[in-house]
């Protein structure tokens, strides 16, 4: 996912990196973390640490308070939606795991 913000083409992506610098942070693996922080109500910072983490892969150079303040750019629910879509690339649904109507076996 790209994103820009003053004048900066960003990237946004959830790399194994990026997951372990969340498991590292929190002492969680990235599953649990999602789970547990990320699926109901999930807190600010924890918001902008995954914005912060699935950017640095790319810009090591933006710290969190730059994460921050581009999430403030940007807006919360903009940065949910582009988290939300970096989590769909790093963990595409398959065919075989897709919901739906099961064949009947004769």
């Amino acid at each position: 996912m790209t994103v820009e913000h003053d004048g900066r083409v960003l990237k946004l992506s959830m790399t194994t990196a990026a997951m372990c610098l969340i498991e590292d942070r929190y002492d969680m693996s990235f599953q649990r973390f999602l789970s547990e922080r990320m699926e109901t109500d999930a807190r600010v910072g924890d918001v902008s640490y995954l914005f912060w983490a699935g950017l640095n892969t790319e810009h090591p150079d933006i710290e969190i308070g730059e994460a921050r303040a581009i999430i403030d750019g940007l807006g919360l629910p903009a940065v949910l939606e582009l988290i939300g879509q970096a989590l769909q690339k790093a963990f595409p649904v398959t065919k075989a795991e897709k919901p739906g109507p099961q064949k009947r076996s004769k």
